[in-house]
């Protein structure tokens, strides 16, 4: 146990009925061995598939789970935010509720931890020719506009809390995770990236719809040039 840090894990969840809970117990389990002081928010973006339900169920079982929900469902970016502000730890780790993401991954990156650092975790399974299209054209803007080196920006990350509070975040759309990193960047933080055991969710029934995917693609260009 490394009682010296305490943590935030933020869960982001729009339809993840079938992964919640799992996703929950899971990351309670990982983080109490870590860490004598932690919290698990469920940042929950107005999900219509019994989410909503299981979130307010397990903030009644577990006493270092709380619910936050969102009336409309208003985003990736938007969720981040939400994560950013609730915070009130040392360290925030915000994770998808897909279980795409292995809360025991979370060992590896505590183990590295020290003051102004930040870790980012890389995928050892490669998501479909789509996302993969994106993902590196968002890594060579990223790279020609502020340097940033990061192999997948838009995965689990370990971040200071306190530092990224200190800033007032413009962006709303999925960017913010760029964001986070380019400001982290500019305060001096050290980057340290660490491979994910993480499992390919193809055929999910959770998360963004096609609607709101194509629109958060649109917000990210645009919010890419509000922070260059």
């Amino acid at each position: 146990m490394t009682p010296k840090f305490s943590w935030s894990l933020a869960i982001m969840c729009y339809n993840e009925a079938a992964t919640l809970e799992d996703m929950v117990r899971r990351c309670d389990n990982i983080i109490s061995s870590l860490a004598s002081e932690y919290e698990i928010i469920i940042i929950n973006d107005n999900s219509g598939d019994g989410s909503t339900e299981i979130a307010d169920r397990l903030a009644k079982e577990f006493a270092q789970v709380r619910v936050v929900h969102h009336e409309t469902n208003k985003g990736i970016g938007e969720v981040l935010r939400t994560a950013v502000r609730e915070a009130l730890n040392d360290w925030l780790v915000i994770m998808p509720g897909d279980l795409e993401f292995a809360p025991e991954d979370l060992k590896s990156g505590a183990h590295v931890l020290e003051k102004d650092v930040m870790v980012s975790y890389t995928l050892t399974k490669l998501p479909p020719l789509r996302r993969r299209v994106v993902s590196f054209s968002q890594y060579v803007l990223n790279f020609l506009l502020f340097g940033l080196t990061l192999k997948r920006v838009n995965w689990v990350k370990i971040v200071p809390t306190k530092l990224l509070q200190e800033d007032t975040l413009l962006t709303t759309s999925p960017i913010m995770d760029t964001e986070i990193a380019v400001r982290l960047k500019r305060k001096g933080c050290k980057f340290i990236e660490i491979a994910s055991k993480n499992d390919l969710k193809l055929e999910r029934i959770g998360g963004l719809n096609t609607g709101t995917y194509r629109r958060e693609l649109l917000n990210s260009f645009r919010d890419t040039l509000k922070l260059w």
